[in-house]
């Protein structure tokens, strides 16, 4: 007999294989390679020597991938370098698959949803456990895992700042998340101060800079590592430089896939002037939107140098915005965005496929770039163009539609 509990309960048990052996294909691939930049260039700098010398690093023949870590970020990783690297990595794997199952959790809280009850007792029950189930199998969350990237502690760090804590003590959070992701300050900055959060913004500036002054009592000086520093990724970013479009435009967000650099040019002041009117549309109100802190997270995705990753700062919105939208009965709106969610589900193998098919009948135009990456020759920017029509959609979002919660930080 077909009952509602046994229909879930296998549906349920189905998904759970599938997302097993999603994950398993995951990591398979080359992994930890982040993990391992990051703990060659920590050791480095906490051993007094140059961390963008070949000759100071020791887990990779880097070749020009040297690695491009922030000096301070070394203070952050130096427990990891008490034991040898493949007992940290399984230490460090450890707690951030610990900080993806906490995000979920306080997302939970923050909307107001009961974490444990009968997976079949409402609609909302079933909806959180989909979600989940999808937050699990999303790129950026799987990316993060198996390169060993820090984004899922930096995204922790974020939503804890949501929860009931001080201001002194979300002044720490915040800091250590800019110290972990610094690309995400003005977007962070700019929101705590338009919310006249002006200790909590202050403190956490005075806290990175003084975190960021500690590679002197290793022996370094202050400015010749942090020269270098903003010479290599100046360098890496530019030209046919390791972090550019043309050479690993094959997962980067940035709005940087036009040949004629005038155009990405000019697309990213104009993404930078609806960030920052936002702000002044968003002056009176007292709470975070969450259709605001999407659009705001997406904007810096592409004026900024980021990765598929780095999206898992929007996942855990994306997730909230479609509960507050199903709870509402806005199903055209929650239909849209579940096709962008949807992407973030698809194997990169997958979409690398159909970018190198894609990439094949224009390959040697003027103006979009295809990238060579591992065996597809010529991957279309699938990514980035995905990029660009999401943060499109959370601007209407935002602009046209009523926010559906807001939270306070």
């Amino acid at each position: 007999m077909f009952t509602k509990k046994r229909v879930i309960t296998f549906l349920l048990i189905v998904i759970t294989i599938i997302t097993f052996f999603r994950i398993a294909e995951s990591f398979m691939r080359e992994i930890f390679i982040d993990f391992n930049a990051y703990y060659d260039g920590s050791k480095a700098i906490l051993n007094g020597a140059n961390p963008y010398l070949q000759e100071n690093l020791s887990l990779n023949d880097w070749g020009d991938s040297i690695p491009i870590i922030y000096p301070a970020f070394a203070i952050v990783f130096a427990p990891y370098l008490f034991t040898e690297p493949n007992i940290s990595k399984i230490v460090f794997l450890s707690i951030n698959i610990f900080a993806v199952f906490l995000i979920f959790f306080i997302v939970l809280n923050l909307l107001q949803i009961k974490i444990i009850s009968k997976f079949w007792e409402t609609d909302v029950s079933l909806m959180r456990y989909f979600f989940f189930i999808l937050f699990l199998n999303s790129s950026p969350v799987l990316m993060a895992l198996r390169l060993g990237q820090i984004t899922s502690i930096a995204v922790l760090l974020i939503f804890l700042m949501f929860k009931n804590f001080s201001w002194k003590v979300k002044s720490i959070f915040l800091a250590w998340a800019t110290l972990l992701k610094y690309s995400l300050f003005p977007v962070l900055g700019l929101m705590i101060l338009s919310k006249k959060k002006f200790k909590l913004a202050i403190f956490s500036i005075i806290i990175f800079i003084v975190i960021s002054f500690t590679p002197v009592f290793f022996g370094h000086n202050l400015v010749e590592i942090y020269r270098n520093y903003a010479d290599l990724l100046i360098k890496g970013m530019t030209g046919n430089g390791v972090n550019s479009f043309v050479t690993s435009g094959q997962d980067l967000l940035t709005f940087s896939f036009f040949r004629i650099e005038q155009i990405n040019f000019y697309g990213k002041i104009f993404f930078v002037m609806i960030f920052l009117f936002s702000f002044y549309h968003n002056r009176k109100q007292k709470k975070i939107g969450l259709k605001f802190l999407l659009m705001l997270i997406n904007i810096t995705m592409v004026i900024s140098y980021h990765r598929l990753h780095d999206l898992l700062f929007a996942v855990p919105v994306m997730i909230s915005i479609l509960f507050c939208l199903w709870e509402r009965r806005e199903y055209l709106q929650f239909g849209f965005l579940s096709l962008f969610m949807s992407f973030l589900i698809i194997p990169l193998s997958i979409i690398h496929n159909i970018s190198n098919i894609l990439g094949s009948f224009i390959e040697g135009n003027s103006y979009i770039y295809t990238v060579h990456f591992m065996q597809w020759r010529t991957i279309f920017p699938v990514i980035s163009i995905y990029m660009f029509l999401f943060v499109s959609y959370s601007m209407y979002l935002y602009f046209f539609t009523e926010e559906v919660s807001f939270w306070e930080i």
